[in-house]
């Protein structure tokens, strides 16, 4: 049996630019992006108060610069997903005086949503059981990746934080939320 050599030469032309078009389609690569900001816990002056509330905390987090060396050509456009790896709260105050009376354990829970074109998204929470002192809190976080994605995309997100006050404080905590994100960029 006798093969025609153009076919021959055709096929193998055929599977040789599909294999090319593949390798061109499937460039990915993922970033890890740690950002963080320092924001205020009010004055916890009640445990009948209802939840307190810090808004409006810009998130440093820029997707325009995720990628400076710029290999693969990669921009915001190419972000397929993004996902919040990581979430933790941490006070600032160093005065052990005053941590003795103003730390999270004054707080019953803490929430934290993204909040992106008038509306809100919850993303982490922790429910406090301690009654000894607490510095910081690594907050479980609970949100799909395409939800993080349609939320950390839009250039003016912020962070939201609830509290509901366990026990009393006479001073703000001062205190930086720390955020890991992985970015999936896919070409």
């Amino acid at each position: 049996m006798r093969t025609n050599p153009s076919l021959t030469i055709l096929l193998l032309f055929m599977i040789t630019c599909s294999s090319c078009s593949k390798i061109s389609e499937d460039i990915k690569r993922d970033l890890i992006v740690t950002d963080s900001v320092d924001f205020e816990i009010p004055v916890l002056g009640s445990i009948t108060d209802t939840t307190k509330t810090t808004t409006g905390i810009d998130i440093p987090l820029n997707l325009d610069k995720l990628n400076p060396d710029n290999t693969n050509n990669f921009s915001r456009e190419n972000i397929s997903k993004i996902r919040i790896s990581s979430f933790r709260m941490v006070l600032l105050e160093s005065d052990t005086s005053v941590l003795k009376t103003t730390n999270f354990s004054n707080i019953q829970f803490i929430k934290a949503e993204l909040v992106a074109g008038g509306r809100g998204q919850n993303f982490a929470n922790v429910t406090n059981t301690s009654t000894s002192l607490v510095r910081s809190y690594n907050l479980p976080v609970s949100i799909p990746e395409d939800t993080a994605k349609k939320y950390l995309i839009n250039p003016d997100v912020t962070y939201t934080f609830r509290y509901k006050a366990r026990k009393t404080t006479t001073i703000p905590m001062k205190s930086r939320a720390y955020a890991t994100y992985t970015i999936t960029l896919e070409k």
